[in-house]
This record gives C-alpha cells, sequence and structure tokens, in this order.
C-alpha cells in the first residue's frame, strides 16, 4: 500500500510541473514573463521561397534573453515545393534579471522601401 501512495505523490508532483512557454504570431505585442534558466518558444508562420523571411529588427538584450536556436521547417519535408510554407521556429532562454525587447519583421530583404508585411513585438521581463 505504502508503494501505491508513494506512487500517486510522484504523479501528483509530476503534474504540477510547467509546460514550456510556446508563443504564436498571436501572441505579437504581450509580455513574457520568466525566471532566470526559464526557456520559451516562438514560432512563426514562413514562406521564404517567395522571398519573405523573418528578420530581427530589435534582438533582445543577450544579458537578460538570450536567443538559443532557429530553424525553419517546411509543411512538405518530402517535396519542397516554390511556393510552400512552412514553420521559422526560435527558442529563447532567460539569462538574468531585467527587461528587454524583441522584434522581428516578415518582409523580403531587398524591398527595404516598402513596410513589412507584418511585425512580432515581444517584452520580456526576466525575474
Amino acid at each position: 500500500m505504502k508503494n501505491f501512495v508513494w506512487l500517486g505523490a510522484l504523479l501528483l508532483l509530476g503534474g504540477c510541473a510547467t509546460s514550456p512557454i510556446t508563443l504564436e504570431e498571436k501572441n505579437s505585442g504581450s509580455t513574457v514573463t520568466l525566471s532566470p534558466g526559464e526557456k520559451f518558444s516562438l514560432s512563426l508562420a514562413a514562406n521564404p521561397t517567395t522571398g519573405y523571411t523573418w528578420e530581427t529588427a530589435v534582438p533582445p538584450d543577450d544579458h537578460i534573453c538570450k536567443n538559443t536556436a532557429s530553424h525553419y521547417q517546411c509543411h512538405n519535408q518530402n517535396n519542397k515545393i516554390v511556393g510552400a510554407g512552412g514553420i521559422q521556429h526560435y527558442s529563447f532562454s532567460a539569462i538574468a534579471p531585467g527587461k528587454t525587447k524583441l522584434k522581428l519583421l516578415y518582409r523580403r530583404n531587398w524591398e527595404t522601401d516598402i513596410p513589412p508585411a507584418k511585425t512580432f513585438d515581444l517584452d520580456i521581463v526576466v525575474k
């Protein structure tokens, strides 16, 4: 009987663990609050086959929050068709207490005189 009580307690505690924070385009304009060492990911629709990519306009202060990884995932992995979109993934890790910002622009890098098609803004607070 004691083993079942311990197993139940372990399962209960395991269920209390916080899930990684995942942000998407709909979270633009919001604030994410983290503790040092905590991580979050950002997934944004993208279509580099049409020339549009996400570029960093304002990077976060890497003493507060650091971009640890970035990769693009095509929706159609087997046959990368021109015009087929996908998802741009970013991973970040909170480093030390402070406040910083992240701003990304979705645009064609040669169209500097045209406003970006989309922007993503995020306030980052590490406590």
